[in-house]
């Protein structure tokens, strides 16, 4: 007699399980390396100086730049020019200033005069804020727009100060028909009123 046929029990159908170090539990180097601790690459640590160094190298020309020079003035002497302007303590190789006959010139850049609107030295100390145009530099009877800016010893320098106009005048002429007359234990001088341009 034959004995029954035993019937085979149905293989499971869950999928195998990923084997350690498999393609499931694949990393990128870099995290890998990261996750393990690691130190990190020497690409990795060359993008973070990089990108410190875009970050702190302009706020540090930013924090040793001087300031803009305020309160600047013009008043015109005897045919000459004076300019004065507050101090900046960060300006150690001092100020230079630049005119212009044009008033878009300096602000815009338009309707320059090639030979007034170069930057040239004034002082040469923070301490020193004032500065002589000398006579015959200007034309009398114009009016010049100015500005100046603050210089360090590195070679920044500010952005210009806020701009200032005013008008050349001419030194004054010579006194004419000057006379002396004597009298009771004094002397009378006269002159004839010079006459002043503008």
């Amino acid at each position: 007699m034959s004995k029954p046929s035993q019937r085979r029990q149905p293989t499971s159908q869950h999928p195998a399980r990923p084997k350690p170090g498999g393609s499931a539990n694949r990393r990128t180097p870099g995290m890998v390396g990261l996750a393990r601790g690691r130190k990190p690459s020497l690409s990795i640590l060359a993008m973070v100086l990089a990108l410190a160094a875009l970050v702190l190298v302009p706020a540090v020309v930013l924090a040793h730049t001087p300031s803009a020079p305020k309160g600047l003035t013009a008043t015109s002497g005897d045919g000459t020019m004076v300019l004065s302007w507050g101090i900046e303590s960060l300006a150690r190789a001092g100020y230079e200033y630049q005119y212009s006959s044009a008033p878009t010139c300096l602000t815009f850049d338009v309707g320059c005069v090639e030979s007034e609107t170069t930057w040239a030295q004034a002082t040469d100390a923070s301490s020193k804020t004032d500065y002589t145009i000398p006579a015959g530099t200007l034309t009398v009877g114009k009016t010049y727009y100015f500005q100046v800016r603050a210089k360090d010893n590195d070679g920044h320098v500010s952005a210009p100060s806020d701009t200032v106009s005013a008008t050349q005048r001419a030194a004054p002429a010579k006194l004419a028909n000057v006379q002396a007359t004597a009298g009771n234990a004094e002397v009378t001088l006269s002159w004839d009123a010079p006459l002043r341009a503008i």
